[in-house]
């Protein structure tokens, strides 16, 4: 089975950036801090444990293919808010309701803003 390549961010100032794209656009240029990577890494099995719960049948068809792109904000507590994901399809629903009911690792106190620490992931088939 091919796994899902998973393209993890952290970004404390997202908060503003109001839309979609440029919320997965602000994580993506932050990804290689320090801090934003090692707290990427706590939270990648949590991603992959949802996309094996949500297409079991698993390997994806299409390599090269985004299958869904999801953002959300890490609380202080581990708590998630502010999800929203594109495009809306089975996989990417299940996904953000598994993820919406998943106790995350406390971020570090480096990244977080009054409103969280908001992260990017995308789910896509690596060639």
């Amino acid at each position: 089975m091919k796994r899902a390549a998973i393209i993890l961010a952290i970004v404390p100032t997202l908060a503003l950036a109001g839309d979609f794209d440029s919320r997965v656009a602000a994580a993506k240029k932050v990804q290689a801090t320090s801090d934003g990577l090692s707290y990427s890494a706590r939270l990648a099995p949590l991603f992959e444990q949802a996309m094996q719960y949500c297409n079991p049948a698993g390997p994806y068809t299409k390599p090269d293919r985004i299958l869904f792109t999801f953002v959300g904000k890490v609380t202080a507590s581990g708590g998630l808010t502010s999800i929203d994901f594109t495009p809306r399809g089975r996989i990417s629903r299940c996904f953000a309701d598994r993820m919406a009911n998943q106790q995350l690792p406390t971020p570090p106190d480096s990244l977080l803003t009054d409103k969280g620490v908001p992260i990017v992931y995308q789910a896509s088939l690596a060639p």
